[in-house]
């Protein structure tokens, strides 16, 4: 992947060819180098950077990225992660559409 195809607060996976894959929640790119704010280990452990030093994973080519579904990860996330978090759908429309079908008498 270029630089400029990387979304940052999305989730990606370094693949390494092996069943050692990892997870990093993008944050930049600055002079090649890549920069995670949170990740997923390869032994799928959750770590977040301290101090605001973003982690460090290389050039960017360094490794193939792939962007990942959150669902792929949210097993791997502390349980208060907002990540893990299933958020309502909410359809802000509902109450006009419930209006309308009792106007039209439409139960």
């Amino acid at each position: 992947m270029e630089a400029e195809d990387f979304i940052k607060g999305e989730w990606y996976r370094g693949l390494t060819g092996t069943s050692r894959d990892w997870y990093i929640r993008f944050h930049d790119i600055i002079n090649i180098k890549m920069y995670a704010s949170e990740w997923i280990n390869d032994d799928k452990i959750y770590v977040k950077s301290t101090l605001g030093n973003e982690g460090y994973f290389g050039n960017n080519d360094d490794y193939k990225w792939k962007l990942v579904d959150i669902d792929e990860i949210r097993e791997f996330l502390p349980d208060n992660h907002p990540d893990k978090l299933i958020k309502p759908i909410v359809n802000e429309n509902m109450d006009y559409l419930v209006d309308l079908l009792q106007k039209l008498n439409i139960k």
